[in-house]
């Protein structure tokens, strides 16, 4: 069937009528669906991406539309059928192996079905939903970075068609969540290894492939003002070896990695700070214990002949006072204030009502009360 389908004399004339792609469809379909994840000869893979690319034009998704309706019209099914299957793919260890050509081989065709499948301009918007639910940026992602590092002869091509394709994704409903997830799975590590796979490719970058490096570089960037992008990104750079950062000095498109990096350490100081709770050492409050002077009628002479309020107004740091967990207002410089306090002057009273005034309705729910 594969011979058949690479046949550039045969296959015109054997698969000019588009439902003859259905017997592809349908091998892949009956050792797949009897099969566990990652269990299938990789060779069948090849073989489905072998029909696919009889029809693997811009504007026509053939090959698809036959997948999802021989597989019983079920879009998700679908999906999830090829994305559990690059997934379980990625997870094999490649040294318990013996054919360590053809698992890799099984692997581009799986990369290259999935991108096809849900990441292409003109991918059916149901396939699409279907497999973004599916976490399929995250498992392209990562079967890509595993293509560089077991030397797939076909890295180049993996990399290269990653990079374009992935720029995409990112202007899809919900981009930050496929950015986060891109970045955690390796795609700065995939960028930074650029160097490496070309020069050992022997085929250096044209200017559409470094056109597309810098657009998918540049989308990154515009999330950095993300949080959630920012961490993941920071906790990107960390795992990638510095030989690679070093090498992308020659790289083509080192001027818009260089911008994103700046961009990032930027954001990430400006992030890291605004978490942090910044009290002056300089100012100070003073401890609000106070008990009042005693009245006339209660006023012992002979026991406190110069009558002064009990208090103690000392000036403290902000940071070394404590707020009455009560009503959150009144703060005091020590525990022994803060019960003198209660006992001896108004605070019992007045923290009640100060209390109630915390627990008050909302100021965002101001404008929908009721008028009265």
């Amino acid at each position: 069937l594969k011979v058949l389908t690479v046949n550039a004399v045969i296959a015109p004339s054997v698969y000019k009528d588009a439902n003859m792609i259905r017997v592809g469809i349908r091998f892949w379909l009956a050792i797949v669906l009897t099969s566990r994840p990652g269990d299938v000869d990789p060779l069948v893979h090849e073989t489905l991406f072998c029909c696919c690319g009889i029809y693997c034009r811009d504007d026509d998704n053939t090959m698809f539309d036959l997948l999802v309706e021989e597989n019983g019209d079920d879009v998700h099914r679908t999906a999830s059928l090829l994305v559990s299957e690059l997934r379980a793919t990625v997870k094999k260890d490649i040294k318990s192996l013996k054919d360590k050509v053809s698992y890799l081989k099984g692997l581009t065709a799986l990369i290259h079905l999935n991108i096809l499948m849900s990441l292409m301009p003109n991918s059916a918007k149901s396939l699409r939903s279907a497999s973004l639910n599916v976490n399929v940026v995250s498992v392209v992602t990562s079967a890509v970075l595993k293509s560089i590092r077991e030397d797939d002869p076909c890295r180049r091509t993996n990399v290269i068609a990653y990079i374009t394709i992935v720029r995409n994704v990112f202007s899809f409903r919900g981009g930050v969540q496929w950015a986060v997830e891109a970045i955690q799975t390796g795609i700065l590590t995939i960028i930074a290894s650029c160097q490496t796979v070309i020069s050992r490719s022997g085929h250096p970058l044209d200017d559409d492939d470094t056109r597309c490096f810098r657009k998918t570089i540049n989308s990154l960037a515009l999330y950095l003002t993300r949080y959630s992008v920012v961490r993941a990104a920071v906790n990107a750079l960390a795992s990638i070896e510095v030989d690679n950062l070093e090498k992308m000095k020659d790289l083509p498109f080192f001027a818009a990695w260089k911008r994103f990096l700046s961009i990032l350490l930027e954001r990430a100081v400006f992030m890291s700070r605004l978490g942090q709770k910044f009290v002056s050492a300089e100012r100070k409050l003073h401890c609000e214990f106070v008990c009042p002077l005693p009245s006339l009628f209660t006023w012992n002479l002979v026991a406190d002949p110069f009558p002064l309020s009990v208090q103690c107004l000392g000036m403290f740091p902000l940071q070394n006072l404590k707020k009455c967990q009560k009503c959150e207002r009144t703060v005091y410089c020590s525990r022994s204030c803060q019960g003198m306090d209660w006992r001896q002057s108004y605070h019992k009273i007045t923290c009640a009502n100060l209390e109630e005034g915390n627990t008050s309705e909302p100021l965002n729910n101001f404008f929908t009360l009721n008028p009265r």
